[in-house]
């Protein structure tokens, strides 16, 4: 019997090879491992399973994930530079102040008109300006105090601090302007507005002579009830600040000499005056040789009026000054009431 060829087959269940003759090849067989018949198939060596691939170690270095288009790039953000947080405009709006509080600052500054109003009571001292000026100062101080107030880069006690800084200057400048000195205005007025040229004129008459500030102008009025005068001159002075004075000077003819100045004479002058003005001051003058009646007249829109009515040896000299706020004691009444000197001649020249 020759050699018999030999076949390798591969159990299905364990996977064991055996070998059997080449003759059993495509019948049954049975695993000598497992108690498995199975149809004997030669193994091929292309069934075999592939080697496994050798892997070399790499070195794996991450990379970061791609940046989104979207994104802006983000840059480091610079020191914050020290700022003041009081006066600070960048900074968060301070907190503000309850209404009330707004109110009461803005209410403070119109004191002041109150004040002027009481301080006479006290102190015995008129002021030397009109009630405007104290009106005028008090609304100025309440603008600028809501202006404080509505600082939107200060704190609150920045500005509360800035507000009562405002009313105390306002106070302080009230006062000031309150026992202010009228020579002191009337200086001030004189220095401001043109300078008055004051010239002795003589009446029409040539029975008196006069200082008049400016160049006057023939006077016929009759300001006198029962008493005619002749000669009267009028002269009209303007200020730098447009307010204007009205001088007036006449009085009755030598020729003509009157009686009875009595206190009821009087009484019926001021009376008469009354017409055209309310009577604020009365008071009896006297100027060398002159004695007489003053009256201070009040006529409207802060106008008024001072008249001196002098008597001398029968004969009645009326002068008048209208003007703004016009005192009996102001230096243009004062010196145009004393510059009076009777003449009881007519003089050659005028």
């Amino acid at each position: 019997m020759g050699d018999r060829r030999m076949a390798v087959v591969r159990c299905p269940v364990c996977r064991g090879a055996s070998r059997v003759g080449a003759d059993l090849l495509g019948h049954r067989v049975r695993c000598p491992r497992c108690p498995v018949t199975f149809v004997a198939a030669e193994e091929v060596a292309s069934e075999r399973p592939p080697a496994p691939e050798t892997v070399r170690p790499v070195k794996v270095i991450p990379i970061a994930p791609p940046r989104r288009p979207d994104a802006p790039p983000t840059a480091e953000p610079a020191p914050a530079a020290p700022t003041d947080p009081v006066h600070d405009p960048h900074s968060p709006a301070a907190g503000r102040l309850p209404a009330t509080v707004l109110i009461g600052l803005a209410l403070v500054p119109f004191g002041i008109p109150l004040l002027w109003v009481v301080a006479p009571l006290v102190t015995g001292q008129g002021p030397a300006m009109s009630l405007a000026v104290p009106v005028a100062l008090a609304v100025a101080a309440a603008v600028l105090c809501f202006g404080v107030v509505y600082t939107i880069d200060w704190t609150p006690a920045t500005r509360v601090k800035g507000v009562l800084m405002l009313v105390a200057l306002s106070y302080l400048t009230a006062a000031g302007l309150y026992f202010l000195k009228r020579d002191l205005i009337e200086a001030l007025q004189n220095v401001l507005s043109p300078k008055a040229r004051w010239t002795l004129y003589t009446s029409e008459s040539g029975s008196f002579r006069v200082q008049m500030p400016a160049k006057p102008e023939v006077h016929d009025e009759q300001p006198l009830l029962n008493v005619p005068t002749a000669g009267g001159r009028r002269a009209r002075f303007e200020t730098a600040t447009g307010e204007t004075f009205t001088f007036v000077a006449t009085a009755s003819p030598p020729d003509k000499p009157q009686a009875g100045f009595t206190d009821e004479w009087y009484k019926m002058i001021g009376a008469h005056l009354a017409k055209s003005g309310r009577p604020v001051e009365e008071r009896a003058v006297t100027e060398g040789e002159l004695t007489g009646r003053e009256w201070r007249l009040e006529l409207g829109d802060e106008n008024f009026r001072a008249v001196r009515v002098y008597v001398r040896k029968g004969r009645v000299f009326y002068l008048a000054v209208d003007g703004p706020h016009l005192e009996l004691t102001d230096e243009f009444a004062v010196r145009f009431f004393r510059s009076l000197e009777p003449l009881d001649t007519k003089p050659g020249a005028r």
